[in-house]
């Protein structure tokens, strides 16, 4: 067989193209469009109007004062301590002070000058004063100058302490009136009105 030396230069035998290129203008092409899209994105979330959502502000809301008188249990025995709690509710309203009316039956129970048992609402409690021919006891909690009022739900007056002395039904209750001034009151800070409009009482059977 006779060599044949082929010249590769003259043939038409061709090198493939380079793939590089192509490749690179597709990237270049998809890396435009998502700069193009995030920039379009980005334009239109700064020309959208902020909603600007403004909270309305609470409105504290006044309701009547209340006293609450409340025992343990509904009977005692002869000789027993019968407690009384005494709970406030303010009605959200600033108060200096809370007085108390009691009434109760001498026959059946008796108090004394000791009988209150301070709580945590008021910061003073005057002296008690006893009227044991009729049956009534007054006490008084205030607020020192130095604090700006009581204002709570079920606040603690203290506990009033009796003793029974003889058996029998009896109650014991607040003298309230609205407006009034003699009997039990609940006086607001700033305008010394008397903001009391419920109170409650208790009945026990003493044994």
């Amino acid at each position: 067989m006779d060599n044949q030396i082929f010249n590769y230069q003259n043939s038409d035998f061709q090198k493939p193209p380079k793939a590089g290129l192509p490749i690179l203008r597709i990237i270049f092409f998809i890396f435009a469009a998502v700069i193009a899209f995030e920039l379009l994105m980005g334009a239109k979330t700064l020309l959208t109007p902020i909603k600007v959502i403004q909270k309305t502000p609470s409105t504290v809301v006044l309701s009547e004062g209340v006293i609450n008188l409340s025992t343990l249990q509904s009977s005692y025995g002869v000789s027993e301590t019968v407690p009384v709690a005494v709970k406030v509710s303010t009605g959200n309203h600033l108060t200096s002070g809370v007085d108390l009316v009691l009434k109760y039956d001498p026959v059946i129970l008796e108090a004394s000058s000791a009988a209150l048992i301070k709580g945590s609402a008021f910061d003073e409690y005057p002296d008690v004063n006893i009227d044991s021919k009729n049956g009534i006891l007054r006490a008084s909690g205030v607020v020192s100058p130095a604090k700006l009022g009581f204002n709570g739900n079920n606040g603690d007056f203290g506990v009033i302490n009796f003793t029974a002395i003889s058996k029998g039904m009896t109650t014991i209750s607040l003298e309230f009136s609205p407006n009034a001034t003699d009997d039990s009151n609940m006086v607001e800070l700033e305008t010394n009105k008397d903001v009391l409009g419920k109170v409650s009482s208790v009945k026990i059977n003493i044994q």
